[in-house]
């Protein structure tokens, strides 16, 4: 069997023992937009921490801020779950995080190494934004005009009424929402760090409508693990009341981080591949707009 190899970036779930603090008061800010550029699926823009500019990953699957980096063996160290194990971190307290004009001050951020990721993109990776920092106002990621809006306007004219509209839940400050695969709803995360779709493969035994492929993808995570698995075709999935077909997924198992969620997950929808237009996350209504 010929096997078709990609890197694939999986940072789902980048769970803290200690998750970044904010007010989830909005207040009324001018909108904020920024250039992104999408490497192997996955959302690039500069970003500046403490006065020093770099190149960020925009991850709503994580929970917090990552800052590539040596963690020092210290007791104070903390442990990120991942798919395929705990990943070793150290908290640091950032004075200052600014994206364009959006400034947050005083977050909680945690070193870690990267350099699985840096190598399999190809690219000088200084961290990882998860969605956290950017609660409670609404994220606007323009696929077609490689951009990011920041408002706190969610009814604004930036947000198109063509787009279709569902609620999502915040399960430990990472969006989740209800799909349906043959008649059966599933809890899927949303998430810009993923580069496909990802179906844990508990879930995966249970479907028969999955269609396997002569390919395997490299899936690459932060524990510094390589993994080959076999691609599927998922015929058919229905988001809201659009149905989605022929979407390639990979099989992930998401038991070790299900023991740390308030919920369980079935899966993980890649947001770059929902849409070549917007996708839009409000965080002040629990809305997705794709």
């Amino acid at each position: 069997m010929l096997g078709y190899k990609i890197h694939i970036y999986r940072s789902l779930f980048l769970l803290l023992l200690c998750a970044m603090t904010h007010s989830m008061k909005a207040t009324n800010i001018d909108d904020v937009t920024f250039p992104f550029k999408l490497v192997n699926g996955l959302i690039i823009f500069e970003a500046e921490i403490d006065g020093i500019e770099g190149s960020y990953m925009l991850d709503t699957g994580a929970d917090a801020v990552m800052i590539h980096g040596q963690a020092d063996t210290d007791e104070s160290n903390q442990l990120i779950a991942t798919p395929n194990g705990d990943v070793s971190s150290a908290p640091i307290q950032v004075a200052q995080l600014k994206i364009g004009n959006f400034v947050q001050y005083e977050i909680e951020a945690q070193v870690m190494s990267l350099s699985n990721l840096k190598k399999h993109l190809g690219i000088d990776l200084d961290g990882i934004i998860g969605s956290s920092y950017f609660l409670p106002y609404t994220l606007i990621m323009d696929f077609e005009h490689s951009t990011i809006t920041i408002t706190s306007d969610p009814s604004g004219s930036s947000i198109k009424s063509e787009l279709n509209a569902m609620p999502f839940k915040l399960v430990n400050q990472i969006p989740v929402v209800e799909i349906e695969i043959e008649g059966e709803i599933y809890d899927f995360a949303l998430d810009s760090g993923a580069s496909l779709h990802f179906i844990d493969q508990q879930t995966i035994r249970k479907l028969k409508t999955l269609s396997p492929l002569e390919e395997s993808s490299t899936v690459s995570t932060l524990d510094h693990s390589n993994e080959s698995k076999q691609r599927f075709v998922l015929n058919r999935f229905k988001l809201g009341s659009i149905n989605f077909v022929g979407h390639h997924c990979l099989p992930l198992d998401l038991a070790s981080v299900n023991e740390t969620l308030d919920q369980n997950i079935a899966g993980i929808l890649s947001l770059s591949k929902l849409t070549r237009n917007k996708v839009i996350l409000d965080f002040q209504n629990n809305l997705l707009h794709f």
